[in-house]
């Protein structure tokens, strides 16, 4: 493992990275004897410490063996999630496929043929079947942005996002929306699949979230701090209570409205994962009229060394 750019798995390569990290931080020495003279406590500690030294090394090296037990616990929890995708998406979703089959069979060679109570029962039984295999979907979509490995490189955040509102164009136009894009980083460093993927979400919220009364007007802005750009979606949407700001970034927590809008609860829980990927966070501000505010912090020292 003295290769970080052959190591296989993204959990292995992180520890690696730590572990060479932790190595850069140990002081370096000019002569062995300098190292020796430390040791004994010849130099920090004075000639007469040596049984206090014995004590202190047994304490380092029972704390280091604490350390490895809670690494090895990290380890295998990370292992078991992948093992569970892995399973979720093969033998889980093979019966449930079946059951959505069969139901829309079902219903489309034997419906008319049911009393109204036979035709709720299958559509429910249709409608149930679905929504557990776009929660599996979605279960392996976190999954994966979580435990693989992030490909940071350069490039044009402006470029990304005027790409994506390109790419939801006719959407944007059948819902009469106006999308606007101010000026955004030119030079940043992240991952462009996955920050399109979490101003997709955002987006998407946007469009789905929106109050029908009202057109549609969604603004991206910019504003450099310090270490981070912090990007906001601005929209004039029907918002959400103050109280759920948190609660919305938690897996599968949906905010129920009065009529039924779909989706599964998980985009904002994906958006915060990538956020801190990339160092940064989100969280989501109520506007003083209506709709909200997300707004998103990334680090601009990602990617630097």
């Amino acid at each position: 493992m003295s290769d970080l750019a052959n190591i296989k798995f993204p959990i292995i390569k992180e520890i690696h990275k730590s572990k060479i990290k932790a190595v850069q931080r140990i002081p370096k020495f000019e002569s062995k004897e300098a190292v020796i003279e430390l040791l004994e406590g010849n130099s920090a500690f004075g000639s007469d410490h040596n049984s206090s030294n014995e004590s202190y090394k047994d304490l380092q090296i029972k704390d280091l063996k604490a350390q490895n037990q809670e690494l090895k616990k990290y380890i295998e929890s990370k292992l078991e999630m992948e093992k569970f995708a892995y399973i979720a998406s093969h033998d889980l979703k093979a019966p449930l496929r079946t059951v959505s089959s069969f139901s829309q069979l079902m219903k489309k060679s034997h419906y008319s043929q049911l009393d109204p109570k036979g035709q709720k029962y299958i559509d429910i039984i249709t409608k149930a079947s679905e929504d557990m295999i776009c929660l599996i979907d979605d279960l392996l979509r976190y999954s994966e942005i979580t435990t693989s490995e992030i490909n940071i490189s350069e490039g044009n955040l402006d470029t990304v996002l005027h790409t994506l509102v390109m790419d939801n164009s006719h959407e944007i136009e059948d819902l009469g929306a106006k999308v606007v894009v101010d000026k955004m980083p030119q030079s940043l460093h992240f991952d462009k699949q996955r920050i399109y993927q979490l101003f997709s979400h955002l987006l998407d919220n946007c469009l789905k979230f929106r109050n029908v009364d009202t057109p549609l007007e969604v603004r991206l802005t910019s504003e450099e701090l310090n270490e981070h750009w912090l990007i906001k979606v601005i929209d004039n949407g029907i918002g959400m209570p103050s109280q759920f700001n948190e609660k919305a970034f938690e897996l599968f927590k949906k905010h129920k409205t009065n009529d039924d809008r779909k989706g599964t609860g998980i985009g904002l829980t994906l958006s915060r994962a990538i956020a801190r990927l990339h160092d940064g966070k989100i969280w989501v501000e109520g506007n003083p009229e209506n709709g909200n505010t997300t707004c998103v912090m990334l680090s601009k020292q990602l990617g630097k060394s």
